[in-house]
């Protein structure tokens, strides 16, 4: 390469510089330098691009009628560079002198390979031919020169490989007693429940699809099978949607009650205590006459005494923040008036919190807990907190967020039984239209989309 090779060319952006560099020296240009000359403040300079080429033959003076044409058509300067600005390139400061000289000269297959000492001494003592085989490049492999025919033969060959394989497989298989792809005709003996009818079957897949789980669907189906059920699809929902109801025993709602009345609500934390509690409160001041009061020993969670304060102001309800066990027995004894108190407290998920906050509320005289729980939060996490809570000792279950639950049949993981009836449910946000009386038939009609 010598300096003639080296030009320079300038134009309004480096798209057009880069189109000048391609249209005057080819593809094979390789840019050197890039850089902004003329420009100030107000005004933007010109790209100014350093290209070189190899030493090449002498063009035609039809190229260079066409590269002039390009310049011409671009409206940028070709410019040479002086042999002092752009010196020859040598080996040792021009990696573009590198490539080339490689592109040019290219090193023997055996020179690029770096041989180990143990390698050299075991192909010393190959014998000659082989030795050669080595040495020498492969070459090129031409496709055009496979016949047709032997093509034929070596897939006609793979085939019987494989099917000798397959073969071969499928009798270790059997010889090992190892299991078998299921066929599409399976025995009806084998299907899971295959002792109950089709429409049975349908049935208790629907149960799951609402929220109950295997083992208390299929024990609700197989109480009511008989031979009339079996034969007709109304007769068993009849039949189950009846189990299921006696399943949900109900209680007196708190705002109907009769007595004086102290009742903790407690639970996992979200399932909504403090707003079901004035729900419950508003139904007694508005629908019952009772005189209510309000405590909150949540000072865990951040605004929820406030919030129940601000409630209590709504609806003139005397509210009492404690924030130990002497402030709360001290409310108590200021609400003796009271017909309802409603009590707030912390969510707890750990059982030694639990069985803490559960021995405060039993040393209140008097004083009943009732357990609250989300139906939104699924059946899983439902039986994982009703049984997290079995130490409380509650007297009743009251069921929130079912207007949000995808499965209201999770209220079964609830543990409502005759000595934990279900006191209430709510299904919405509004205090206090959306709490409810606990009623089976309408929740197991809402199950079951009746």
């Amino acid at each position: 390469m010598n300096h003639n090779t080296v030009r320079t060319f300038r134009a309004q952006d480096p798209k057009a510089a880069l189109d000048i560099v391609k249209a005057m020296m080819g593809p094979d240009a390789v840019i050197i330098s890039t850089r902004e000359v003329g420009g100030n403040l107000f005004k933007r300079g010109e790209i100014e691009i350093t290209a070189a080429l190899p030493a090449q033959k002498p063009q035609s003076k039809k190229d260079k009628r066409a590269q002039k044409k390009a310049a011409a058509a671009y409206g940028a300067t070709n410019e040479t560079a002086p042999v002092s600005k752009h010196p020859a390139f040598t080996k040792d400061d021009n990696w573009i002198f590198e490539e080339w000289e490689s592109a040019n000269n290219p090193v023997p297959l055996q020179e690029k390979v770096k041989v180990e000492p143990e390698t050299q001494s075991f192909m010393q003592a190959l014998p000659a031919n082989l030795k050669q085989d080595i040495n020498e490049e492969p070459e090129p492999y031409d496709i055009e020169e496979i016949e047709p025919r032997n093509l034929r033969a070596n897939e006609q060959t793979g085939k019987s490989i494989l099917a000798q394989n397959a073969q071969a497989l499928i009798a270790a298989t059997k010889s090992q007693n190892l299991p078998q792809k299921p066929s599409k005709a399976m025995p009806t003996s084998d299907l899971p429940y295959s002792h109950m009818p089709p429409h049975a079957r349908q049935l208790m897949r629907e149960l799951q699809r609402k929220g109950l789980s295997e083992e208390i669907a299929e024990d609700i189906i197989e109480c009511r099978l008989t031979p009339q059920t079996c034969h007709s699809n109304q007769t068993l929902r009849k039949e189950v949607a009846a189990a299921m109801r006696k399943r949900l025993p109900a209680m007196t709602p708190p705002w109907k009650t009769q007595r004086r009345k102290i009742m903790a609500l407690v639970g996992p934390t979200g399932v909504g205590k403090t707003t079901t509690i004035a729900k419950i409160a508003a139904r007694a001041i508005i629908e019952s006459r009772l005189s209510v009061a309000l405590i909150s020993i949540d000072t865990f969670r951040i605004g929820a005494a406030e919030q129940l304060k601000r409630y209590g102001e709504i609806m003139s309800a005397p509210t009492f923040i404690c924030r130990n066990e002497d402030e709360l027995a001290e409310a108590i004894e200021q609400t003796q008036d009271c017909d309802l108190v409603l009590v707030d407290t912390a969510g707890r998920a750990d059982k030694s919190s639990i069985l803490k906050q559960t021995g405060i509320l039993q040393r209140i005289p008097g004083l009943e807990i009732y357990l609250t729980l989300s139906a939104a939060c699924g059946y899983l996490q439902m039986a994982g907190a009703a049984s997290t809570y079995r130490m409380a000792a509650h007297k009743g279950v009251i069921i929130t967020k079912i207007d949000e639950s995808f499965s209201p049949g999770s209220i079964f993981a609830a543990e409502i039984s005759p000595s934990t009836p279900l006191c209430c449910y709510t299904d919405g946000q509004t205090v206090p239209e959306d709490l409810h009386q606990a009623d089976s038939q309408k929740l197991v009609d809402l199950i079951l989309d009746i």
